[in-house]
């Protein structure tokens, strides 16, 4: 089980892909959200991939670039 540093937490809420990483760590979107919601954020976040303490995404262009990393 990966562990969650809470103070990265606190630091996810703000930037625009905390809830890829949020999704990626817990496996559950968030229950506010519409059923279209969901199905929108789970086709775009296949892309995506965590490898503590690194976020990635698959880009169009066959190259996998980081998009965070904890030292941020």
């Amino acid at each position: 089980m990966m562990t969650f540093p809470m103070k990265l937490l606190v630091t996810l809420r703000e930037l625009w892909f905390a809830d890829i990483v949020n999704y990626l760590v817990t496996n559950q979107t968030p229950s506010h959200w519409s059923k279209q919601d969901g199905y929108q954020f789970l086709s775009q976040v296949r892309y995506f991939f965590w490898e503590e303490p690194f976020l990635f995404k698959y880009c169009s262009d066959q190259i996998i670039r980081c998009i965070f990393d904890e030292k941020i």
